[in-house]
């Protein structure tokens, strides 16, 4: 199975998005909405594929909303994306 690798694309998910809460507003946008385009890593176990799907909806979730607001106006959908990578790390390690 590909746990390690989704355990490996979690840890790059949590990378990214801590850099983009210290990037200028537009460049944080750009950090997020890259997230987006991750796909699901085939192979996994049934744990770390449902962690790493409520993840990456999470964070698309954040990206949808951060499109036209600011970082504080949507501190909760960063809060509930953080909170699903690290339940994805956790499935994945």
């Amino acid at each position: 199975m590909s746990d390690h690798t989704s355990f490996l694309k979690a840890r790059y998910c949590r990378s990214v998005l801590t850099t983009a809460t210290i990037s200028p507003l537009e460049e944080a946008r750009h950090l997020v909405r890259c997230l987006t385009t991750e796909p699901l890593t085939p192979d996994v176990s049934r744990a770390v594929q449902i962690a790493e799907r409520d993840a990456l909806a999470s964070i698309l979730k954040l990206y949808e909303r951060f499109e036209t607001r600011s970082a504080a106006a949507v501190a909760g959908e960063w809060n509930n994306a953080s909170e699903a990578i690290q339940r994805w790390i956790n499935s994945a390690s």
